[in-house]
């Protein structure tokens, strides 16, 4: 019988780290040992340690600050495609506190794009609403909502305050969406969005447009998101 080889050091430290993450002795945002410090309690040398640490890097589980260390990344939020959900929806599920701040509501005449999507005239107005969204008081994406005012002829701010978009629309209007279109992109962010959502120049986002319809298969929004790609990722379900 093939006798089993022993493990490599690197994979051991890396198993232990991983397994100390998850049982929440490093939790998300703190700072794990120096390497000298997990030189010293492994007993193996710096290469070993370095090793196990980019491992756990290139799997988002781990990430560094120049100068200051390395730390347990936050859990990204699983989005999963095929489900007709709001941002309201996604946190509460994952037991996140979620907020959004209005950045701009007005009533605007639609540009080319706009009127393609909503299939809508230069003549309607539309509703323009921008939101920061966030999670745990962490910016999680830039939401930009497109509503024509022939369907929604009043959109209260204050009414509408830091909730749900599509709750106060039942609400308000008696209207729920039946399904929706999205196309995801990835691309670097622009100053406005480093911002707003607090990221560096290297890190990449999801843009996204949703195309959401009525009941009646009339389009009623057209959304233009902007996600952070260090806090999401995608998930499809496959079947044959």
């Amino acid at each position: 019988m093939k006798k089993d080889l022993p493990l490599p050091l690197y994979y051991k430290l890396r198993e232990s780290i991983r397994e100390k993450i998850l049982k929440g002795d490093y939790p998300p945002g703190s700072k794990i040992p120096s390497e000298q410090e997990l030189m010293q309690e492994y007993q193996v040398s710096r290469m070993t340690v370095i090793r196990a640490i980019n491992d756990l890097v290139q799997e988002g589980l781990l990430y560094r600050k120049q100068g200051k260390g390395t730390f347990v990344s936050i859990p990204q939020v699983q989005q999963r495609l095929g489900r007709l959900t709001n941002f309201t929806q996604d946190m509460l599920a994952r037991n996140l506190k979620l907020d959004s701040i209005i950045l701009n509501l007005e009533l605007i005449s639609p540009s080319f794009l706009v009127q393609e999507k909503l299939k809508i005239n230069e003549k309607v107005k539309i509703w323009k609403l921008e939101r920061l969204r966030l999670a745990d008081d962490t910016p999680m994406g830039i939401q930009v909502a497109y509503l024509p005012s022939d369907i929604f002829p009043i959109i209260d701010k204050e009414e509408l305050g830091r909730g749900s978009l599509y709750e106060y629309l039942n609400k308000v209007y008696g209207i729920t969406f039946k399904r929706a279109e999205e196309t995801y992109w990835v691309r670097m962010p622009n100053n406005y969005e480093m911002e707003k959502l607090k990221i560096g120049k290297n890190v990449p986002v999801f843009y996204v447009q949703r195309l959401t319809f009525l009941a009646d298969e009339r389009p009623g929004e057209f959304v233009e998101s902007v996600l952070r790609g260090d806090r999401y990722q995608l998930y499809v379900e496959l079947t044959t």
